[in-house]
């Protein structure tokens, strides 16, 4: 299934959260290890979303150059 902002729910705010929990050497090396991947896919997705939006920019910039 593909990854959307719908159903990839990480907010910065909880992400930030559960980092600052998994300082806690008390931390179950499980935890540490969803987090990991939670983390990297909420970057790859920012960095799909950039990728994204910069093309759309650069098709936009196409299209008004046309028009001069």
């Amino acid at each position: 299934s593909e990854l959307t902002s719908s159903n990839l729910s990480i907010s910065p705010d909880s992400l930030l959260a559960k980092l600052r929990s998994s300082l806690d050497p008390n931390f179950r090396k499980q935890n540490c290890r969803i987090l990991s991947s939670a983390y990297e896919i909420s970057i790859s997705f920012a960095k799909n979303q950039m990728h994204l939006i910069w093309l759309f920019t650069l098709n936009n910039l196409a299209k008004y150059n046309e028009h001069i």
